[in-house]
């Protein structure tokens, strides 16, 4: 592994007073500062270190990366033999990759087509190596052009005269027409956004300042722009910019996270980070979608329903929104909702029991299912609400907890859900 990549699980804790730790004071000190500007979402800091929480993915902190893992107990469980701990983190380093394409957070076919070396590159090498290939392959293709308006005085009249403003201006020099016309012009936003990430590279990893360099040098002067979230939720594509998808992807996960040293040093932060119980409900939503069809299954993510309103009119309503809807042939319905989670005890908690109650209820399901990650395929529980009047059967309140082995020989397994649904199926 490469020296300058420290990996941690989920949860795990990294001190700078250890010997021979390559996390130091000044790391912790710029890691306590974007957290900060961050609302502490992504990990709690300590005393002289900081613990992980459940966000996986990279930190790089000047020429330090940081690289945080998922865990589920078989291939996590402690151990003392170093190798047999590294190797353990490589398996995961690769299955979070494979989720992470299989989620279309990580262009596949740019994956494929890259070549990397996966085995000792960091999840932020990989997705930056795969930014510069992109740039390249588009600056070799052309840098699209956009119509855009210019405004200008003129010596010839082009376009619209804009009368008010070319009497402020052109109340002396009468020869000129203040106008405004339309050009096809590389100044445009797809461009813009590409060179600002371009731009941020050079900063947050030596080994590709030169390649960086190399492209930003191929771009013509376009405008600076101040960019949020909001600029890449407003960005469409069309025939044109279709071939920016990828690059544009990777671009808004570099501005975005990206933050500079305030002290003007080499200590600059950059973090790309996902959620996994995210992450773990959109893989299994994307697994699931392979084989519902053929099943003869309908499945819905994310459906929201009504479930609070204040009597006052105009009130915001409240939502309850379960991670999977299926329904089979026979007008069967289950609700699935995915834990990234090792349950306390091998039981679900009480909270998820009421929260799998209520979708029963709202949905008119006849069960619900709780799917938990796990190192075997087993049955947590099999859970039947007890009714209010004992003379009434509980029916219609049914909850399984599943744990799911979304693992074969150490690898991801594509085909983990089939059973499972299979057995909806047939409901």
């Amino acid at each position: 592994m490469d020296s300058r990549i420290i990996r941690v699980f989920e949860y795990d804790k990294l001190f700078y007073d250890k010997p021979d730790s390559r996390f130091e004071k000044k790391h912790w000190e710029q890691l306590s500062r974007y957290n900060e500007q961050n609302q502490n979402r992504y990990y709690t800091i300590l005393g002289r270190g900081v613990q992980f929480s459940n966000y996986v993915g990279v930190i790089q902190i000047g020429n330090l990366t940081i690289e945080i893992l998922p865990k589920v107990e078989k291939l996590s469980k402690e151990t003392n033999n170093k190798n047999e701990k590294e190797s353990r983190k490589k398996c995961w380093h690769d299955i979070l990759l494979e989720m992470l394409e299989t989620c279309k957070n990580v262009p596949v076919n740019s994956v494929k087509k890259a070549k990397l070396n996966l085995k000792s590159s960091s999840f932020l090498d990989i997705y930056l190596r795969l930014f510069l290939n992109n740039i390249q392959t588009l600056i070799h293709q052309g840098l699209i052009k956009k119509y855009k308006k210019t405004e200008t005085n003129a010596n010839a009249l082009k376009g619209k005269l804009l009368m008010n403003k070319h009497i402020i201006k052109n109340t002396i020099h009468k020869e000129k027409f203040y106008v405004e016309y339309t050009i096809l012009s590389k100044d445009n936003i797809y461009n813009q956004l590409l060179l600002k990430a371009l731009k941020i590279i050079p900063l947050i990893t030596p080994t590709l300042r030169s390649d960086a360099k190399s492209l930003i040098a191929k771009f013509p002067e376009l405008q600076d722009i101040q960019v949020t979230k909001d600029t890449f939720d407003r960005i469409r594509y069309d025939r044109k910019t279709e071939p920016y998808k990828d690059a544009l992807l990777i671009a808004k996960m570099i501005i975005l996270n990206y933050r500079p040293d305030i002290k003007g040093g080499d200590q600059n932060v950059i973090a790309i980070l996902f959620d996994m119980n995210v992450l773990w409900q959109e893989y299994v939503v994307r697994r699931m979608q392979t084989h519902t069809k053929k099943l003869g299954l309908c499945m819905r993510s994310q459906e929201k329903a009504k479930f609070w309103r204040k009597t006052v009119p105009n009130s915001r309503s409240r939502y309850i929104k379960p991670d999977i809807l299926i329904t089979n042939s026979n007008n069967k319905k289950v609700v699935i909702d995915t834990k990234w989670k090792i349950p306390s005890g091998l039981e679900p908690s009480i909270e998820d029991l009421k929260q799998m109650l209520i979708y029963n209820l709202y949905w008119e399901c006849d069960q619900s299912i709780l799917l938990y990650p796990g190192e075997d395929d087993r049955l947590d529980g099999d859970y039947h609400r007890f009714p209010i009047n004992t003379n009434v059967e509980a029916m219609g309140s049914r909850c399984v907890a599943i744990r799911a082995n979304v693992l074969k020989n150490e690898k991801l397994d594509k085909e983990f859900c089939l059973e499972l649904l299979n057995s909806i199926a047939q409901l």
